[in-house]
């Protein structure tokens, strides 16, 4: 076997293995920036569109929670500022549908039907307010109590007309 190859001096050796560890120094550094830019990059993702996002929906859910909370509080007592608060409670709504909507944006919420989920869930949101607007419309009213108002219609005139013929 011949090593003449390996035959270098101290000097040579010592440069030789320098250089080495210098390189693997260099590829590491390039590796952990790469990375870091990365990581970066989700983090931007994340804070920036999936996180206002997330936050909007929990507080959309609040809300709805809420409108409903105020509508049996209504029916229940007749307060009249009841109904102005719940009128606040679905502007609050429509701000966090807003945020929502702003968000369709972002490429990771077009890649899970972001969209096309967002308009189901304000038709529907749009339907339940209807039904509790139905709901505010109908309390303290003839027509809350369906029995009472043919018993007022039909049957009172007969029992008056019962009792004036016993007297």
């Amino acid at each position: 076997m011949n090593y003449k190859h390996f035959r270098y001096t101290i000097g040579k050796r010592l440069a030789l293995g320098f250089g080495l560890v210098l390189a693997i120094l260099v590829a590491a550094v390039t590796l952990s920036s790469t990375r870091l830019t990365d990581v970066q990059h989700v983090e931007q993702e994340l804070v920036g569109s999936t996180f206002s996002a997330s936050l909007a929906s929990h507080q959309l859910v609040a809300e709805v929670n809420k409108s409903l909370a105020i509508l049996r509080g209504y029916l229940v007592l007749g307060n009249p500022e009841f109904k102005e608060e719940r009128q606040a409670v679905w502007e609050s709504i429509d701000k966090q549908l807003k945020v929502l909507d702003s968000e369709i944006e972002s490429e990771h919420q077009q890649m899970n039907g972001y969209k096309e989920k967002l308009a189901t869930l304000t038709e529907s949101l749009r339907q339940y307010r209807a039904a509790q607007d139905d709901a505010e419309r109908i309390a303290y009213t003839v027509d809350e109590q369906p029995a009472m108002k043919i018993y007022a219609q039909q049957g009172e005139p007969i029992v008056v007309e019962l009792i004036d013929s016993i007297n």
